[in-house]
């Protein structure tokens, strides 16, 4: 529903929030509800929405507008990501890689993912390298029990 903290159908996301307040949206990969829809090459992947709305600082209350927050952790840009696997596949600015290969490949997605992870690890020697998933638990039946709107992929939208 949300796309870039903005929500693709402004109309649903007023009903849905002003009944559960602004809470974090997650989606399992391998429930093919809402999206995406079909299979993809990182079955085991969840999608989060953090509305605005919803961000405050410290603890989470649970209220409708403290419902999430974080802490800086440190970064990765896409030019370290990408300086890990060199080669000639892929060129930009000057710069090549061979880290975008095989996208559509499940093993060496798990390869780029294990190594996004390992680079920030090396960099950030103080923070742990890796925490587990937060639970998403979305009850799409009890969420969508009401769902007059249209479905709208999010990533088709343009904002």
């Amino acid at each position: 529903m949300l796309s870039g903290n903005m929500c693709s159908l402004k109309e649903d996301c007023d009903v849905q929030y002003k009944q559960y307040g602004f809470v974090v949206g997650c989606n399992k990969f391998t429930d093919h509800y809402p999206f995406p829809n079909y299979d993809t090459v990182l079955p085991g992947g969840v999608w989060y929405s953090f509305p605005s709305e919803g961000r405050c600082q410290g603890t989470p209350t649970g209220a409708p507008n403290c419902t999430w927050s974080y802490e800086e952790a440190g970064s990765i840009t896409l030019k370290e990501f990408e300086a890990t696997a060199s080669g000639d596949l892929s060129c930009c600015e000057g710069s090549c890689t061979n880290i975008w290969v095989d996208l559509f490949n499940p093993t060496t997605a798990a390869w780029r993912a294990s190594t996004a992870l390992d680079l920030f690890a090396r960099k950030y020697t103080d923070q742990p390298q890796d925490l587990p998933a937060p639970l998403c638990d979305f009850q799409k039946d009890e969420w969508y029990a009401y769902d007059p709107w249209p479905r709208i992929d999010p990533w088709d939208v343009v904002i």
